[in-house]
């Protein structure tokens, strides 16, 4: 009943649980960029270079915007993106 190696196995192993359950969100696949190739095309963007740097330069836009998922706000990033890549 008062077993000392018992107790000393089951101990890390909550501890272990732990922290895995305070990572969980670490640990979590990165979120999907919003921003496809049909969306920058909607936008009279050709394909090839200057779509992918469009794609990429809204996709970072979106990071630093706290990775919002509503439509207009992406919407908005990407067509930011595009004008800007048009100066």
């Amino acid at each position: 009943r008062n077993c000392p190696l018992l107790r000393w196995t089951t101990q890390p192993l909550a501890a272990a649980a732990a922290v895995l359950d305070a990572a969980g969100p670490l640990l979590a696949a990165p979120p999907r960029s919003p921003f496809r190739s049909a969306d920058a095309a909607a936008l009279g963007i050709p394909a090839g270079p200057r779509m992918g740097i469009v794609l990429k330069s809204a996709e970072a836009q979106w990071i630093a915007a706290g990775l919002p998922a509503d439509k207009p706000t992406t919407a908005g990033i990407l067509r930011k993106a595009a004008t800007a890549s048009a100066d």
